[in-house]
């Protein structure tokens, strides 16, 4: 029998795309708020399914169960670019851990009308634009860690 997605994901965290990562004062939010320490920004460079890097600069908010990721591409091209040329700043992708491998989630995601943006079968991330299908994208990582 078929398990069901919510049988196979916990829902881990969501992202936010900006410009320009110092339109967000991060200082007093979260610290006089959320009452969490301040995060850092560190660049990353996630690859495509085609493995090309995209650069980005990443803040991560770390709540008790749940995950907030401020992404700011830095490249002209990728999937947080062509988000921001078409929607403008705001909510891009939710995230979830997922039991079984990247490539058992890549297969399903695409028969289900999402198109792969990031990462590969070697990768312990995927990332899929279902936009069209749920208004949203979603990211799985791999209980496990492997890809």
């Amino acid at each position: 029998m078929r398990r069901s997605m919510p049988d196979m994901m916990a829902f881990s965290m969501f992202s936010i795309c900006s410009n320009d990562s110092n339109q967000i004062d991060l200082d007093p939010v979260v610290r006089d708020v959320f009452g969490l320490p301040v995060p850092a920004v560190h660049e990353r460079y996630p690859i495509t399914p085609d493995g090309r890097p995209v650069a980005l600069r990443s803040a991560w908010i770390a709540f008790r169960n749940l995950g907030l990721n401020l992404i700011q591409p830095l490249g002209r091209r990728g999937p947080f670019r062509s988000y921001l040329s078409k929607w403008g700043p705001g909510f891009h992708h939710i995230g979830f851990y997922v039991s079984g491998q990247t490539r058992h989630w890549i297969g399903r995601f695409k028969a289900e009308g999402g198109r792969h943006v990031l990462g590969n079968l070697d990768t312990r991330y995927a990332e899929f634009d279902l936009r069209g299908v749920l208004g949203t994208g979603i990211e799985v990582v791999p209980r496990s860690g492997a890809a």
